[in-house]
């Protein structure tokens, strides 16, 4: 008998060996544990209504939910479609970068810029040209003088051609002078007397 409890006290022995590791470490973790037995009762407190709200909240949106379905399947359809070409731009920025496709096109606008330089290849001036026109100065609304749609012939007569432009505006501007300009023609034939 005593031969047959010797084997069940050398499991017995075994297992307490393995064990102690174990009973060490809840040790350890004992103020953790006790922290929690005492946090997780005020977390379930305030965590209980607020579960409340999140079941309200998944009532309420669920048939949002639904009514975005057809969104979604048309969206999905959409990336399915756009997939190859977006695939094939992806290659092909990525190909333009690795090859010096940007170097070159650079090179290639900086070239260009220095052909047309008004100067040499080190000056870049951009030609513009600024006229004054007088006449829109004085009046900002005369035939010519302002390009919005709202403006004598839809914006679209030319400042340094009026009769050029649609001719219903410059006729109704030739019929009906400008009081300003004509008061300024007044002036400068008085002064020039």
């Amino acid at each position: 008998m005593l031969a047959e409890a010797d084997g069940g006290l050398d499991a017995l022995d075994r297992t307490a060996v393995r064990l102690t590791p174990l009973v060490r470490d809840l040790r350890a973790s004992a103020p953790s544990l006790r922290r929690l037995t005492t946090v997780l009762p005020r977390f379930a407190r305030t965590g209980t209504p607020a579960l409340g709200d999140l079941q309200r909240l998944a009532r309420r949106g669920r048939p949002q939910l639904a009514a975005l379905r057809p969104l979604a399947r048309d969206v999905e359809r959409l990336v399915g479609r756009l997939g190859a070409p977006l695939d094939r731009a992806r290659r092909l920025l990525v190909d333009t970068r690795d090859r010096g496709g940007i170097d070159e096109t650079l090179r290639l606008l900086y070239s260009l810029s220095t052909v047309t330089a008004l100067r040499d290849d080190v000056s870049h001036i951009v030609s513009i040209f600024a006229g004054v026109y007088p006449q829109c100065l004085l009046n900002r609304s005369a035939p010519g003088c302002s390009h919005v749609y709202a403006a004598p012939g839809k914006g679209l007569v030319p400042v340094n051609d009026p009769a050029s432009g649609p001719q219903e505006a410059t006729d109704r501007a030739a019929a009906d002078p400008d009081p300003t300009v004509e008061r300024l023609r007044r002036r400068l034939r008085e002064l020039l007397r």
